[in-house]
């Protein structure tokens, strides 16, 4: 294919075909948007939306990327302006936003002038949802401030010493071999991200798997290259104190970490998930905190305001702390500490900084949760475990005030009672068992039950269930955009314009959503039917728009030639 028929392929069928089945699946549901912005290599400023709902074509809840639009002013009213203009273009219903998800900027979320609050005044509803991947590095980043900076100085300066020199690199590796054999090979140092601080946890495990290679080689280098880079990281890697702040930092950053990469999951279970979040905020209050301050008899499967007031309190009162000699900085660094490596001075200041890390951290989770604590903790009513308890909970222990304003409150309840008379096998099959059950494919299966007359047994109970489960986790999606955004135009390709960068990020999350490979492509019935000469007659919209300012501008500059 040439590249003209490529191109009004991409823009005038295949993409269009995709918004709009898209369009038609949302339907008049509620749905979630998940919003941020960024540049480009051409330096233009865009907003990015994607959306989450539950899709009756694909059987589950999904993320869908929606488009582009361009940003001049990033004031809460221009983005709120531009947000209703590119949804009414759509024919999305603002007013069945239930959720949005954002990354924490005040123009995105701030309590008093936001996006959020100017959306709240056409959807009442709305629940604001922080982007818990960036709150978790944000606490993980302030927490770092406790420990000295001159860890990251050796962990940024280990991997530049190699990155650009070959040769470096070839005589570690031999020396690695030596040390541990010629089938050996040494893995490769990471290299630290500069805005992300929960990236340190991969640099930190594979440093601290070669520290005593590290440490021979960085010796060597220092007597043979003469390097003042290779003197300071010799004798960095000789003080065994920095040993011990790393082997402090890796088990805690992992915990970190693993919820990390949890909420950034498409699939996860939204009424567990949490549950994940809480088990962390314990279990790092635990290390610092003495347990009488914090009485947990169990750990609970969700998120309750009472956890976080009861650490938030705990972190308040000095009492409540432990010794510095009781605090758990965990089993490797106990066994590294007991063989006196260090003096006893400089093991104190060590494990003072420590504790201080592990205080700032507990403070930064609890100050960094999310604002609807009560909401997130009823999502746990939906789960399939919780129905079919011993206990299950009633109808007002669901998070009623965001249903719609025109549901029938008494009809659901009744279906709602009505599904607590039956049992787990007469809504699904026992080839997955109830612990294993994911609570959106669980609440899809309730939603096909039908009665005798094939009416559906449970439509308005499953409807608001599939809907709340349709809230955004974090804005992993929406970064997942820019990242294709920046391998698509790049600086060989800065003049693509908006139009066609929209549509070749569309195709690309489209197959990736439904995970299938452009070699199993089909086109559509709707796709087939607007694949003809028309395609090339009219310009896109970003075109005509793009040539009405050249022509503008070459007047304009006509103009001022001829005064």
């Amino acid at each position: 294919m040439h590249r003209t028929k490529c191109t009004k392929l991409i823009l005038n069928v295949i993409s269009p075909s995709i918004v709009e089945q898209l369009v038609s699946d949302v339907g008049n549901k509620g749905y979630s948007l998940i919003v941020d912005e960024s540049t480009d290599i051409s330096v233009s400023k865009y907003m990015a939306f994607c959306i989450r709902y539950h899709s009756e074509s694909l059987n589950r809840i999904t993320i869908e990327f929606l488009g582009l639009a361009i940003v001049e002013r990033a004031t809460a009213d221009a983005l709120r302006d531009i947000t209703i203009e590119f949804l009414n273009e759509l024919k999305l219903k603002p007013e069945n936003i239930i959720g949005i998800g954002v990354d924490g900027a005040s123009n995105l979320c701030g309590q008093n002038h936001s996006l959020y609050t100017l959306l709240r005044e056409i959807s009442p509803k709305i629940q604001l949802i922080k982007c818990i991947c960036h709150s978790l590095n944000t606490c993980s980043s302030k927490a770092s401030e406790k420990i000295p900076t001159h860890i990251e100085f050796l962990l940024r300066e280990s991997v530049s010493w190699f990155s650009h020199s070959p040769l470096r690199q070839m005589e570690y590796s031999t020396l690695y071999k030596t040390l541990n054999g010629d089938g050996s090979k040494p893995k490769k140092l990471k290299k630290l991200c500069a805005t992300r601080w929960l990236a340190y946890y991969n640099c930190i495990s594979i440093i601290l798997e070669q520290w005593l290679e590290l440490k021979t080689c960085f010796g060597m280098a220092a007597l043979k290259e003469k390097c003042h880079s290779a003197q300071i990281l010799s004798n960095m890697y000789k003080d065994d104190s920095n040993l011990l702040y790393l082997t402090f930092l890796k088990p805690i950053l992992r915990e970190v970490t693993d919820v990390n990469l949890l909420f950034q999951s498409d699939h996860v279970d939204l009424t567990k998930v949490y549950g994940d979040l809480k088990s962390l905020l314990i279990a790092t209050s635990k290390r610092i905190i003495k347990p009488n301050f914090l009485c947990y008899d169990e750990v609970p499967t969700a998120l309750c305001v009472e956890d976080v007031d009861r650490v938030a309190n705990a972190l308040k009162n000095k009492l409540a702390l432990l010794p510095l000699d009781a605090v758990d900085f965990g089993y490797a660094f106990s066994i590294l500490a007991d063989k006196k490596t260090i003096a006893s001075r400089d093991l104190q200041v060590v494990k003072s900084n420590c504790a201080n890390f592990i205080v700032s951290l507990c403070e930064q989770l609890v100050n960094r949760l999310p604002n609807n604590v009560r909401i997130i903790n009823q999502l746990k009513h939906f789960n399939p475990r919780t129905i079919f308890s011993s206990e299950p909970p009633a109808f007002k222990d669901l998070p009623l005030e965001l249903a719609k304003a025109n549901v029938d409150l008494e009809g659901m309840e009744t279906q709602w009672n009505r599904l607590l008379t039956l049992q787990y096998k007469d809504i699904c099959s026992f080839s997955i068992p109830i612990q294993s059950k994911d609570t959106a494919e669980f609440w899809i299966d309730v939603s096909k039950l039908t009665n005798s007359n094939g009416e559906k047994s449970f439509p308005d109970i499953s409807e608001f269930a599939l809907q709340i489960l349709s809230l955004p986790l974090a804005n992993a999606s929406v970064e997942r955009v820019f990242s294709i955004m920046n391998a698509v135009k790049t600086k060989a390709r800065n003049r693509m314009q908006m139009s066609t960068l929209e549509a070749i990020i569309r195709l690309r999350l489209h197959f990736y959503s439904r995970k299938i490979c452009c070699k199993d492509f089909e086109p559509t019935e709707l796709m087939i039917k607007k694949f003809n000469s028309s395609i090339y007659d009219s310009k896109s919209l970003n075109e005509e728009l793009e040539t009405v300012e050249t022509e503008s501008l070459i007047d304009e500059a006509m103009e001022l030639y001829i005064l």
